[in-house]
């Protein structure tokens, strides 16, 4: 029965992402709950230390912490994200 719901909820869940105090606790607590790490945890180029999760019932989590503030600059790898940023053309 579980393997059962866990497939339902691969195709109708919703993504929830949970900001916290300490990421690397938190990810900590729900793989012993059962999680298992889809995205490892690892500092982020958006400032954040973050990581994502699937439960023992299919449900996806994302979990950070905000560790450092961003700027333009932070972003200039990233090709669509520098075009919303810096109004230039796509390449």
């Amino acid at each position: 029965m579980g393997r059962v719901r866990a497939e339902i909820a691969q195709r109708f869940s919703r993504h929830g992402h949970l900001y916290v105090e300490n990421a690397d606790a938190a990810v900590e607590q729900a793989v012993a709950a059962g999680a298992k790490i889809t995205v490892p945890l690892a500092d982020m180029f958006w400032g954040d230390r973050y990581a994502q999760l699937e439960d023992p019932f299919g449900h996806r989590w994302s979990i950070g912490t905000h560790m450092r503030d961003s700027s333009p600059a932070d972003f200039s790898g990233v090709p669509v994200l520098t075009h919303f940023l810096t109004k230039e053309p796509r390449p």
